[in-house]
């Protein structure tokens, strides 16, 4: 039967597996997450487990809770790595090796000889296979790596890792708690390090006010301020996409990514387009890449596009300009000239202009490919009116 503190700690377990499945589909989403933690060294530390397991064998409260947290992506791992049974779900398998965890942490003995790792890793997939009801243990998921081989690549990720912790430590250590709380995870949606953190709109708007006065130059937005931490040396928990950006993004989509640390005025300026279609570009290269916000888009391109950039081009502003009788679009009074047009025509002109694909101008519009199109020859037939009517009147 099981004492009073376990059955606290078992509690406070239960509570953090409900949290997480709130967040995650647990085992398999939750088990990525950890591959990536352990990469930018995230994970927890041999010393900072063992301060963990010191508190839950002092009987500190939130102790379990604690321990359990950091130590889920570690269940998760040993979770994955096993088939699951049919009658045992996510949440059973998580909840049997948080369990498990703890129970590790307060029969451990330093004295043993052991690490805790390798102690709670053995205790875990006892409770796994126990709640699983199998006698033998369970059966490893096909093609899975072993615990030792992603140890074993979390090490060999840098050439000088110790270098790149340090780094990450210093970073942090200028920080308030709260404040490096959220910085490790701006590359997150402002609700989800909420959720996360179990912190109100106003205390992370005002972490995030915090940092970026920490600069004589302050950051124009979270974007920006990401993209400094992370020159500084930060490590961010970024999933690196399964192609190469090069191949999964478009040429003006890479430029607009590579630039999204700038002021977000300034962005239409940059792409020669609208800001509606700006913010399309940002929306589907997200669907592109898995990236959870602009943020995070913007912190995977400065990590994973590490191709050369081509020269930047837009042959519809081109084809555009020639079918309006000019040589190029930025010889004239674009904007001015729109005044002409149907706020349906600019909208759409724009979009054009900003390389939207056809398909998008569309479904965006809620009409056909056919009329969007025919709907710009309009557009241009009207802007070239007003241009050569211009130069007419230039001319006396």
């Amino acid at each position: 039967m099981a004492t009073p503190e376990l059955s606290r700690s078992f509690a406070q377990v239960t509570d953090v597996v409900e949290r997480t499945g709130q967040l995650y589909d647990p085992v398999t989403e939750l088990f990525l997450e950890y591959q990536v933690d352990l990469e930018a060294y995230h994970a927890p530390t041999t010393t900072e487990y063992m301060q963990m397991v010191g508190d839950v064998k002092n009987g500190r409260e939130y102790s379990a809770y604690h321990l359990a947290s950091r130590g889920l992506g570690l269940v998760s791992a040993i979770a994955y790595r096993f088939g699951q049974p049919v009658a045992t779900s996510d949440r059973q398998l998580l909840e049997a090796g948080g369990k498990s965890l703890v129970l590790a942490a307060a029969a451990f003995s330093p004295r043993s000889g052991i690490d805790f790792e390798d102690f709670a890793v053995r205790t875990i997939e006892a409770g796994i296979a126990n709640a699983a009801g199998s006698d033998d243990g369970l059966i490893p998921r096909v093609g899975c790596r072993p615990m030792e081989e992603i140890y074993a690549y979390a090490r060999d990720y840098t050439d000088d890792p110790q270098q790149r912790l340090d780094r990450h430590r210093e970073i942090l250590g200028k920080l308030g708690v709260i404040q490096g709380q959220v910085a490790l995870l701006l590359h997150l949606p402002t609700e989800h390090i909420m959720a996360r953190l179990d912190l109100s709109y106003e205390q992370v708007d005002n972490a995030v006010k915090g940092m970026k006065d920490r600069f004589s130059d302050r950051p124009p937005n979270t974007t920006a301020l990401a993209l400094r931490f992370q020159k500084e040396g930060l490590v961010y928990r970024l999933q690196k996409p399964d192609q190469p950006m090069s191949e999964l993004l478009t040429v003006r989509e890479r430029f607009l990514a590579r630039h999204l640390g700038v002021d977000y005025s300034e962005l239409p300026g940059l792409m020669r387009a609208s800001s509606g279609s700006v913010w399309s570009y940002v929306y589907r290269m997200k669907d592109k890449t898995g990236a959870l916000g602009t943020t995070g888009l913007a912190l995977m391109s400065q990590e994973f596009d590490t191709e050369e950039l081509p020269a930047l081009e837009n042959p519809r502003r081109e084809r555009f300009a020639a079918k309006l009788g000019l040589m190029s679009l930025e010889e004239v009074d674009m904007e001015s000239a729109k005044g002409e047009l149907t706020q349906h025509q600019r909208e759409i002109t724009d979009a054009y202009l900003g390389e939207e694909p056809w398909e998008d101008i569309a479904q965006r519009f809620g009409i056909s490919v056919n009329t969007a199109q025919q709907t710009l020859r309009r557009a241009a037939k009207t802007l070239r009116s007003h241009f050569q009517l211009k130069n007419a009147l230039s001319s006396y």
